[in-house]
């Protein structure tokens, strides 16, 4: 179990320093938008190929508001998957596996991913077709391209798909357990 216990150290690191960026990119987003009304150099947002780091822009409210709600709608299902898989990765004990805990922890990780995944998307959607930021690129926005495995969303909704999968193999593995149980 030397495996687990890295595992658990593994997750619980990333967990508390996505959650610490997470909240700091949080009250710098409130500071630029109600104090500074200005984006700072060091900073350049971006989700899929869309980027904010021109001053100007933030003159546009909707186009800021949209941007950031979207980055922290994304940031806060990114951070619940994390959240849920250490909740998962510290309920695994040695005589303790297919609970309905842990079923619950595997379907709300898929559900975090692909929700964050289809945010990324139709954000990339809505922010083109609204705010006329369509370029000859569009194709690629969309995880088209097989450069990067972790950048393609399709790969990630993949992912998502597996843990949902793997909370329905643990479902019929608890109701197995249970039976044999209660045959003994």
């Amino acid at each position: 179990m030397k495996v687990l216990h890295i595992l658990r150290f593994l997750i619980s690191l990333l967990f508390t320093m996505y959650s610490l960026t997470y909240i700091g990119l949080f009250l710098i987003c409130n500071y630029i938008i109600f104090i500074k009304h200005e984006i700072p150099e060091f900073l350049n947002l971006k989700i899929n190929r869309v980027t904010i780091i021109n001053t100007s822009e933030i003159s546009e409210p909707g186009k800021v508001a949209s941007f950031f709600i979207s980055y922290f709608i994304i940031l806060a299902l990114t951070l619940g998957s994390l959240f849920f898989l250490k909740k998962f990765v510290y309920d695994i004990k040695p005589r303790r596996v297919f609970t309905s805990k842990q079923t619950f922890y595997l379907k709300r990780i898929g559900q975090c991913i692909i929700g964050a995944t289809v945010t990324k998307f139709l954000f990339s959607i809505f922010y083109s077709i609204f705010f006329n930021n369509v370029n000859k690129d569009f194709n690629a926005e969309f995880g088209l391209e097989a450069t990067d495995l972790f950048g393609n969303e399709y790969y990630i909704i993949g992912v998502g798909l597996f843990f949902l999968f793997l909370s329905k193999l643990f479902s019929i593995a608890q109701r197995q357990k249970e039976e044999n149980e209660l045959t003994i």
